[in-house]
């Protein structure tokens, strides 16, 4: 993968990575809209699904089926870690949170696999082959 296309890759997955943290640790507001049955767990599930299709990209060229691995539990990691340290910000641990960041990461890692060609051709256009 070019320099830059991996660089671009990676600093996408950290902004979207410190950007959950964010969002998961900040007071929830009273929402003024009609209520969503299970928004939350379906935002949970949106957030984590790209933040593991993004740690797949940001690891290519590598073995694929280990890619899904590292997306998948890094995206747990990190969902793991932040359901931990939440009752210290006020907001409650839940594990249909947790269950839900599990499904989604699993999701995107699968739709990266799925797409891992075309991702590969498109962050190694330009390389010069070895």
């Amino acid at each position: 993968m070019p320099v830059a296309a991996k660089t671009w890759v990676r600093a996408v997955t950290a902004a979207v990575a410190v950007t959950i943290i964010v969002l998961s640790l900040l007071p929830v507001p009273q929402p003024r809209l009609p209520r969503v049955q299970y928004l939350d767990k379906i935002l949970h599930a949106l957030a984590y699904l790209l933040l593991s299709f993004l740690l797949f990209a940001s690891q290519l060229p590598g073995p694929r089926p280990r890619l899904v691995l590292v997306a998948v539990f890094g995206s747990l990691l990190l969902g793991g870690l932040i359901e931990l340290i939440q009752p210290l910000t006020l907001r409650r641990r839940e594990l249909a949170d947790l269950a839900a960041d599990l499904a989604g990461a699993t999701v995107g890692a699968l739709l990266a696999l799925a797409l891992a060609g075309p991702l590969k051709r498109l962050l190694l256009r330009g390389r010069p082959r070895v």
